[in-house]
């Protein structure tokens, strides 16, 4: 499949039906039925681990990042960086250590928000989804 026909395919997603865990690490962040299918689609489980890797331990805590965060990853000639903004243009992460790190990402840009829920049973949890899915 293409990034042409990925794009396509994700962007008919709309809303979710359920909430999957991301990481059996970091249970406090899960993600959408379009976040788990962009996974599959582009071989990116690495990328949701990262981000639920980094919200559990890096902006759990961090005020700015407590309501919406927007994660961005850019690829350009197989080099990848990925920047976490608040929402209003405040950088709250920006992979330093994996600045243009390789990677097979078929797409040449992909942005993931989250937001924070409750849920019975589970407590506060941050939603990873794509913007189409809010």
């Amino acid at each position: 499949m293409d990034a042409f026909e990925i794009q396509k395919e994700l962007n008919q997603f709309c809303g979710t039906q359920a909430y999957h865990r991301l990481s059996p690490f970091f249970r406090k962040v899960v993600g959408t039925d379009g976040v788990v299918e962009m996974a599959k689609l582009c071989k990116a489980n690495w990328l949701v681990s990262d981000i639920a890797m980094l919200i559990s331990m890096n902006l759990k805590d961090n005020e700015e990042a407590k309501y919406f965060q927007s994660w961005k990853l850019t690829v350009k000639d197989n080099q990848a960086t990925l920047v976490c903004e608040d929402g209003n243009g405040g950088i709250l992460y920006q992979s330093e250590d994996h600045t243009n790190f390789y990677t097979d990402f078929p797409l040449e840009e992909i942005t993931l928000w989250v937001e924070p829920t409750y849920m019975e049973g589970e407590g506060n949890l941050f939603v990873v989804m794509l913007p189409n899915e809010r």
